[in-house]
């Protein structure tokens, strides 16, 4: 999983214990080639003009949960921009 990533794990031993510490692979490098089937799909439907999460939901046919729980990630990720307060939340690509 992470490929030729030299940096991916930093093991350290001592006599009582021993530290394993993985790179964040969810960070800066985060791209659209690296989402699940369903996140794309989601990728997609704004592409399409879906910008709230019902038209996005409805537009690929996710429970309301499902559909907050991947646009969070993709905002989390950078890959997709949240604008606006409760009920005027609208959802579009980084440029």
């Amino acid at each position: 999983s992470y490929g030729s990533n030299r940096r991916a794990v930093d093991l350290s031993v001592t006599p009582n214990t021993f530290t394993v510490v993985l790179s964040n692979r969810n960070g800066e490098d985060a791209n659209e080639n690296d989402l699940s089937s369903v996140e794309n799909a989601v990728v997609e439907a704004i592409r399409e003009g879906a910008d709230t999460r019902r038209r996005i939901q409805e537009a690929r046919g996710l429970s309301q949960t499902k559909t907050l729980s991947i646009l969070e990630a993709l905002v989390a990720r950078g890959i997709v921009v949240r604008e606006g307060n409760t009920r005027s939340i609208r959802y579009s690509l980084t440029a």
